[in-house]
């Protein structure tokens, strides 16, 4: 039987770079419908970028969300359609404006008719970047970690395959506020803390040093050139307390008594 084709035409360049970035580039998308389809259903989709160029790929169902809409995975075979669509969205100009969460772009069609589009919940995205990030080989989740958006970055440095944990740091699209997150978390490769510790960019952040100071996976001596950079008040605050490692609270003593 012939596999049923979504058609979603993209009018904001934005628009259609934050999907890209966001879905298509990690080889899956969500199509926001009402249309209800088994898990691993076949489909067509074809994507109608801003400029009018049609991009054709094939994909299955991974998830179903009720009410929400389907979240599917690219097949393969559709490797080099993906990086032409993500070609084109780097040629486009950027909106002037952000789009909104209820902005109705792309318009979805199936068959000639046109869907109803559903906000997507914060909780639905996340369980659509989940399954998408579920399927994918390490290579395929290595790409994500340096091209992926905050959403992916988050739940990728939470990976238990540690290794990828490096790559997540390496994306251009970083902000201060994770590397702050990420200081501060134990179950963290210690060589992504090693290499904030030394980073002459992160480690200006007084949050970063703190935060890094208090980690108990952070290496000893890049905890202990940390130290000597917090404020006065941190110090005698880590020289009281038990909740650091000994050797933290020993030299936060002596940088006390001085």
């Amino acid at each position: 039987m012939e596999s049923i084709t979504f058609e979603l035409r993209y009018t904001s360049p934005q628009t259609f770079r934050l999907d890209c970035q966001q879905q298509i580039a990690m080889r899956g998308l969500m199509i926001r419908t009402d249309m209800t389809l088994a898990q691993f259903s076949a489909l067509a989709v074809k994507i109608i970028a801003p400029d009018g160029q049609e991009f054709d790929l094939n994909g299955e169902v991974v998830q179903v969300l009720p009410g929400q809409g389907l979240a599917i995975q690219f097949v393969v075979g559709n490797e080099a359609t993906v990086e032409n669509i993500i070609k084109k969205c780097e040629s486009l100009p950027a909106d002037q404006e952000s789009p909104t969460s209820d902005q109705e772009d792309p318009q979805v069609s199936q068959l000639g008719q046109t869907v109803p589009q559903k906000g997507l919940s914060a909780t639905a995205k996340r369980q659509s970047l989940k399954q998408q990030l579920d399927a994918m080989a390490v290579t395929e989740k290595k790409a994500a970690c340096l091209r992926g958006r905050k959403d992916m970055r988050m739940l990728l440095i939470r990976d238990r395959n540690k290794t990828l944990h490096p790559f997540v740091i390496k994306n251009p699209g970083i902000t201060l506020d994770e590397i702050e997150m990420i200081a501060k978390m134990p179950g963290i490769n210690p060589d992504v803390l090693r290499t904030i510790a030394k980073s002459k960019e992160w480690n200006r952040s007084i949050t970063v040093c703190r935060n890094l100071v208090r980690n108990p996976k952070t290496p000893m001596p890049d905890a202990l050139v940390l130290l000597a950079r917090l404020p006065k008040s941190d110090i005698r605050a880590l020289a009281k307390t038990n909740n650091v490692r000994m050797p933290i609270q020993q030299a936060a003593r002596k940088l006390v008594l001085r």
